[in-house]
């Protein structure tokens, strides 16, 4: 198995600190290591002239505490230099398999 290592994104809820009580998400990326478990590419069609490329990738990452608090606010993986969406989250403690999708546009 291929073993991962990269910076997982979060969409972590702040407030702005005005009285609206309007939160905002605020981006944050943290490093984790992890194993490959499925490593499938595949192409669909898209509205463009050029095929669009989606992962059908799950990831078992090692959870620390902090992940297993937020793990529902992970919006991506990054992988290659590219940020993947990160489509399902499995928590399978003291792991969470992540199920990468198409590319991040957050």
């Amino acid at each position: 198995m291929a073993r991962f290592a990269g910076m997982v994104g979060f969409a972590l809820a702040k407030d702005p600190g005005d009285d609206n009580d309007v939160w905002v998400e605020e981006m944050s990326e943290r490093f984790y290591r992890g194993t490959v478990l499925q490593n499938v590419k595949r192409y669909e069609s898209g509205t463009g002239v050029n095929d669009n490329v989606v992962l059908n990738e799950r990831v078992s990452i090692v959870a620390d505490r902090f992940f297993l608090e937020h793990y529902g606010a992970v919006r991506y993986v990054v992988k290659g230099g590219v940020k993947w969406k990160v489509t399902s989250v499995d928590p399978q403690r003291p792991r969470l398999i992540l199920t990468l999708g198409d590319v991040y546009n957050g």
